[in-house]
């Protein structure tokens, strides 16, 4: 009856472990915007594509792990010209909280590539 009992603890431990290790730790989880009347043949996001990004448009949430809380996204247009749109500079460098956040892109004359963009969360 003792090594029942244990056997049945051991494999709830191994359950329990199998469990936590196939998470993804993705407890981010990030969606474009496209605020601008251009469409966007990809939009770059920590070195994640989300393709076909069309005016006024709002894709998918993708999960991501470590993302920086500044707000920085490359734009690749479909004549495959690249800009950039977010903060060029930054000081502290925190990670996003857990949660959703939309990454708004919207056109902006203040800056060098006439884009910018920000993190919204959901």
């Amino acid at each position: 009856m003792e090594m029942k009992k244990h056997t049945i603890v051991l494999i709830l431990s191994m359950l329990f472990c199998f469990n936590a290790c196939n998470k993804t730790g993705a407890d981010v989880f990030i969606r474009v915007n496209n605020n601008t009347p251009e469409n966007f043949k990809k939009v770059l996001v920590n070195n994640k594509s989300f393709e076909n990004v069309d005016a006024s448009g709002i894709t998918s949430y993708q999960p991501f792990e470590n993302t920086l809380n500044v707000p920085v996204a490359t734009l690749i247009t479909h004549n495959n010209d690249t800009l950039y749109a977010g903060l060029v500079y930054y000081d502290l460098l925190e990670h996003l909280a857990s949660g959703r956040y939309t990454l708004k892109v919207y056109k902006d004359t203040t800056t060098l590539s006439g884009y910018n963009c920000v993190y919204i969360k959901d």
